[in-house]
């Protein structure tokens, strides 16, 4: 018997995917390079404060399996100008 949220679940994907096919979507490795620093320190700011700077890192919107979580690109945009101008502020 399927899992009840199964349906859900692939319409999910679904929108994901074609986000994805429609470049809505990053990773989190693309994230790293747009933002100019290494993944693993956005991953530890993310999980860790949320913010870096004082800027809000969106949250993924989803983490396929086995592999690495995924953003909205307009956020992930957002997030770089945002951070890129702190950064620069603060020296």
């Amino acid at each position: 018997m399927p899992h009840p949220h199964q349906d859900d679940r692939r319409a999910e994907w679904s929108l994901i995917r074609r986000s994805a096919l429609l470049g809505d979507v990053v990773d989190e490795d693309t994230f790293a390079v747009m933002a100019g620093v290494r993944r693993k320190q956005l991953r530890n700011k993310r999980t860790s404060t949320g913010e870096w700077f004082g800027v809000e890192i969106p949250a993924p919107i989803a983490r396929p399996e086995n592999s690495k979580p995924l953003f909205l690109k307009s956020e992930a945009e957002t997030f770089v100008r945002a951070f890129k101008a702190a950064r620069k502020a603060r020296g």
